[in-house]
C-alpha cells in the first residue's frame, strides 16, 4: 500500500483566501507533469497527531522527554529499594559502584633556620654581624607564607582578649555603644581628615624659606611661594634683561580704576619749543579772538585771515636742530603701574650725602653726627653700599668733630682688641694710598680704596700705531 500526493494541491474544500476586503481565486493545480509521488512503504505507520513531515525541533523535545522518563523510572526504583527488601516481591536492586576514598589532607609548614644561634655559636667575629645586619633585611618562611608560631599565637590571642575586655568595658560605660560609634571614635583620634587645598599648603614654602635657597632674594614676592615650582619662577625672574608681569594681574579691580575723579594734568611743551616764542603768541591770539563779537567771528570763519603767526625760519631750525632734547624713556623691561607718576623720584639723591632739607627734617644740630652713626658703629656699614664713605665709620671725621658719647659726640670707632680700625682709615691716618694692613676687612671699601666703575663686558679699544710708509 502506497500514499500517493501530488505537490502544489489543495483539498477541494479550501476556502478563498480573503485579502484587504477582495477575494482571490483558488490558484488552479499543477498540470501532472509538474506532480512528484512520494511513496511510503507499508510498514511505516504516521502517527495521527504528527503531520508527514516532522520537524527535526519536535524530534528533539521527544527525545529529551524519553530520557526525564528513564531517569524518573531509576531514581523511584533506587528509593524505593528499602521498602522493596522487606516486601515479598524481590526485585533486583541497582549495583551502584563503590565511593572513592577521600584524598588525605597535608598541612606543609615551612621552619626557618634558627641563624641567630648559628651566628653567635660561630664566635665573636666582627664580619659576621655585617652578615646579621643582611639577614634581618629578609623575610623569614614563616611572614613569606603567612604561619605562625605558638608562642606569636598566644601573644594573638591575648591581644585579642584585651581588645574584648575594652569594648565591653566601653558598652558598659555608654550604655551599649555600637560598633558604629566606636568606628567614629578612632576616627576622631586620628583627626579630621585634610582636603588637597590645605596639604599644599602645609607643604609650602614660607617667604623667608624660599629667601634662604634662591641666590637673589630681592626679586622674591609674597605670591612667588604658591606657584609650582618657586624656585624656578625665582630664577626666572632674576634672570637678565627679563620682562617682569604687569603688576595688576592679581588685582581684583579693573586696572586705571584709581584713577577716576583725578583731574588730568594739561600737556606741558618741552623746554626747546618754548623758547620759540610760540605758546606766547598763540596766547596773545586767543585773548584777542576772546574780545570779538559774533559778528566779527563769522566773518573770519567766511574769509580766515592766514600768516598771523609766522615764525622765523631761522628759529625753528634752531629748536629742533640745535637745541632739542631728548625726552624721557623708560627703560628695558620698565613697566608703568597705577599710581607711579606720584612717586618721588630718587635718581638725583647719592647715598650718604644728607641735604639741608634733610638734615632740618631731622632736626640735627650743626656738626652733630646722623642719628644712624652709632648703630652702623655696633653691627656694621650697610651691605647694599660697600664702598660707601660713612665718617665716624670707615672714614675719618669732619672738622669741629670728635669721638664720645657726650651731646654732638660721634660715638666710638670701631677697632678690633690691637687698636686697629675694622671697616675703614677712621683715623684718617694712611691717607690716599688706602689700607695697607692691620684690617679686620668685614665691610670692605676701605678709606682710599679705588672702586671699579666700569661696565662689565664693556669692549675696551686698543691704540692701533700707525706704521710709517718706507
Amino acid at each position: 500500500m502506497a500514499l500517493l500526493m501530488p505537490m502544489g494541491s489543495r483539498p477541494a474544500s479550501s476556502p478563498r483566501i480573503k485579502e484587504k476586503g477582495r477575494t482571490t481565486p483558488r490558484r488552479p493545480p499543477l498540470p501532472p507533469s509538474f506532480l512528484t509521488l512520494y511513496a511510503l512503504p507499508l510498514t511505516h505507520t504516521i502517527p495521527p497527531h504528527l503531520p508527514i513531515h516532522t520537524n527535526h525541533r519536535e524530534k528533539k523535545k521527544a527525545a529529551k522527554q524519553a530520557a526525564k522518563t528513564e531517569e524518573g523510572t531509576t531514581t523511584h526504583t533506587t528509593t524505593n529499594g528499602s521498602s522493596s527488601s522487606n516486601s515479598s516481591s524481590s526485585a533486583p536492586s541497582s549495583s551502584a559502584p563503590p565511593p572513592s576514598p577521600a584524598a588525605p589532607q597535608v598541612e606543609i609548614e615551612y621552619v626557618s633556620a634558627d641563624l641567630e644561634s648559628e651566628l653567635t655559636a660561630a664566635g665573636d667575629d666582627p664580619a659576621l654581624d655585617e652578615f646579621r645586619e643582611i639577614f634581618k633585611k629578609f623575610s623569614t618562611a614563616e611572614e613569606l607564607c603567612g604561619t605562625t608560631t605558638g608562642e606569636e599565637e598566644e601573644e594573638e590571642e591575648e591581644g585579642e582578649e584585651e581588645e574584648g575586655k575594652k569594648k565591653k568595658k566601653k558598652a558598659g560605660a555608654g550604655g551599649g555603644i555600637d560598633d558604629d560609634s566606636s568606628d567614629e571614635e578612632d576616627d576622631e583620634d586620628r583627626g579630621p581628615r585634610l582636603s588637597r587645598k590645605q596639604r599644599k599648603k602645609l607643604t609650602r614654602l614660607s617667604v623667608a624659606e624660599l629667601k634662604q635657597l634662591v641666590a637673589r632674594p630681592d626679586v622674591v614676592e609674597a605670591h612667588d611661594v604658591t606657584s609650582q615650582d618657586p624656585k624656578l619662577l625665582v630664577h626666572i625672574k632674576a634672570y637678565r634683561n627679563t620682562v617682569p608681569v604687569p603688576r595688576h594681574w592679581c588685582h581684583k579691580r579693573k586696572y586705571l580704576t584709581g584713577k577716576r575723579g583725578i583731574e588730568k594734568a594739561p600737556f606741558d611743551l618741552p623746554e626747546f619749543i618754548k623758547a620759540t616764542g610760540i605758546q606766547k603768541q598763540r596766547e596773545a591770539m586767543e585773548e584777542k579772538l576772546s574780545l570779538q563779537t559774533s559778528r566779527q567771528k563769522m566773518r573770519e570763519r567766511v574769509n580766515p585771515k592766514m600768516g598771523r603767526m609766522d615764525i622765523d625760519y631761522a628759529i625753528l631750525e634752531d629748536a629742533f636742530l640745535r637745541y632739542q632734547t631728548k625726552p624721557s624713556l623708560t627703560s628695558h623691561g620698565d613697566l608703568y603701574y597705577e599710581g607711579r607718576e606720584f612717586e618721588t623720584h630718587t635718581k638725583n639723591y647719592t647715598p650718604g650725602q644728607l641735604s639741608s632739607a634733610l638734615i632740618d627734617a631731622l632736626g640735627i644740630p650743626p656738626f652733630y653726627p646722623p642719628p644712624w652713626l652709632m648703630n652702623m658703629q655696633r653691627y656694621g656699614p650697610p651691605p647694599s653700599y660697600p664702598a660707601l664713605r660713612i665718617p665716624g665709620l670707615n672714614a675719618p671725621l669732619p672738622e669741629k668733630a670728635s669721638f664720645g658719647m657726650q651731646p654732638g659726640g660721634w660715638g666710638k670707632p670701631p677697632v678690633d682688641e690691637y687698636g686697629r680700625p675694622l671697616y675703614g682709615d677712621v683715623f684718617g691716618v694712611l691717607g690716599e694710598g688706602g689700607m695697607e694692613g692691620g684690617m679686620g676687612g668685614i665691610g670692605g671699601g676701605g678709606g682710599g680704596e679705588e672702586v671699579n666703575r666700569k661696565h662689565w663686558g664693556e669692549v675696551e679699544y686698543e691704540e692701533e700705531e700707525e706704521e710709517e710708509e718706507n
